[in-house]
């Protein structure tokens, strides 16, 4: 019988895997936004930047280029939702960088 030590190391190691599998795809769904956004398909890279939030919630750059194809569309409230999010995961400055007023 395995210990109990050893079956927790092991269900770590799964989850540190199916973690390192979720944080690729979401990177495959990251770029893909980023080549619509490049062609001008903004609403096609929002879906696109919205599955890789789904898989890594907690990845800056998504939410900061969803912001930037929302304000490419005019959609400025939602632009400056996704930058505050951004913000609060780990990019800094994008008021500033963006000169928008924070909508709290």
């Amino acid at each position: 019988p395995r210990s109990t030590q050893s079956r927790s190391s092991a269900a770590s190691d799964v989850y540190k895997r199916q973690m390192y599998r979720c944080n690729l795809i979401a990177d495959e769904y990251f770029n893909l936004g980023l080549q619509f956004r490049n062609f001008g398909n903004y609403e096609e890279a929002i879906r696109n930047y919205d599955k890789s939030i789904d898989l890594n919630p907690t990845f800056p750059r998504s939410w900061l280029e969803k912001g930037e194809a929302f304000a490419s569309l005019g959609r400025l409230k939602d632009a400056n939702e996704c930058f505050n999010k951004a913000t609060n995961i780990g990019y800094m400055d994008i008021h500033n960088k963006f000169k928008l007023p924070s909508h709290k």
